[in-house]
């Protein structure tokens, strides 16, 4: 009974589903084989696209109802399929390949991408960088900007400071016209409440004190203070004065120590005598009158 319902329902549904007409039915129901060979074409066509119609003479086997049964029409039936599936992989392995134009564009995009996050961290890095606060990160930024003031060309000492350093030696010889340090003056250097310019030892451009000066000011006249060294000044608007010279030996808080001079005890009526203002580009020269040491302070225009 099952094999009845098979033969007949089978067709039946076929037609329903599209995948045969009313003439086929008919043909399906009176020849069950039929409906194996549908099958398998239908399933063809699905994976390997269309297929022409395989006439069963071919291979020396035609349909019939006698024949129902044969296992060699089976088998050729079998080779006729495989046959039109190999054709179908044969064909589709000749197509030329086609790349993928996405996978080359996925790459761009990638490469795009990676380039935009360096971009965007290098801009959060200079931001953070811009954003820092506190007077310690920012005089950090500044000493790594800073070129070093030794390599920065100096210009000469000027005639009117060479005259009055003549009319100080009042015949006597002058000599070894040095160039100490040429600076920017800083806030500390203006500060009323520090009253000292500084002369950083590793700005000094030309040694300008003797073996017995470099030992005198190593001394010190109390605990934490070294002692001090009276010099003539010539002032920048060309006045005369007098001013102390001393050693500082600084330590820092990695442990390491500094070492600087510094002119104070009237360094602050200079400034104010002179109109000397943060940001000015001061030079101090050293010279040798005979043997008494002369400082000159000149403010560069």
């Amino acid at each position: 009974m099952s094999k009845f319902l098979s033969k007949i329902l089978l067709p039946i549904l076929m037609r329903e589903a599209g995948m045969c007409d009313v003439g086929e039915e008919n043909l399906m129901i009176e020849n069950p084989n039929m409906i194996i060979r549908k099958l398998q074409i239908n399933d063809i066509e699905k994976n390997c696209g269309p297929v022409e119609d395989v006439e069963e003479e071919e291979y020396g086997c035609k349909e019939t109802e006698q024949d129902d049964d044969d296992d060699a029409c089976k088998k050729l039936k079998e080779i006729s399929v495989k046959k039109i599936i190999e054709k179908k992989y044969e064909a589709a392995l000749k197509k030329p390949v086609v790349e993928d134009p996405l996978e080359n564009d996925s790459i761009v995009i990638s490469s795009e991408s990676s380039e935009r996050k360096r971009k965007r961290n290098s801009c959060k890095r200079k931001a953070k960088s811009n954003g820092r606060s506190g007077e310690g990160s920012s005089s950090r930024n500044n000493e790594k900007n800073r070129t070093n003031p030794r390599e920065v060309p100096a210009p000469p000492l000027p005639i009117q400071f060479k005259n009055a350093i003549l009319d100080i030696a009042q015949g006597r010889t002058v000599s070894e016209v040095k160039l100490v340090i040429q600076k920017q003056l800083f806030a500390s250097d203006m500060a009323k409440d520090q009253n000292r310019f500084t002369i950083p030892a590793n700005q000094i451009r030309e040694e300008f004190l003797s073996n017995e000066e470099r030992i005198y000011l190593s001394r010190y006249a109390s605990k934490g203070r070294k002692v001090a060294m009276e010099v003539k000044i010539i002032e920048p608007l060309l006045g005369e004065g007098t001013v102390e010279l001393r050693r500082w030996d600084l330590k820092k808080y990695s442990g390491r120590s500094s070492l600087s001079y510094v002119l104070n005890k009237t360094w602050g009526e200079i400034c104010e005598n002179n109109k000397l203002k943060t940001g000015d580009v001061m030079q101090l020269w050293a010279v040798r009158v005979d043997e008494e040491l002369v400082l000159v302070l000149v403010k560069l225009a």
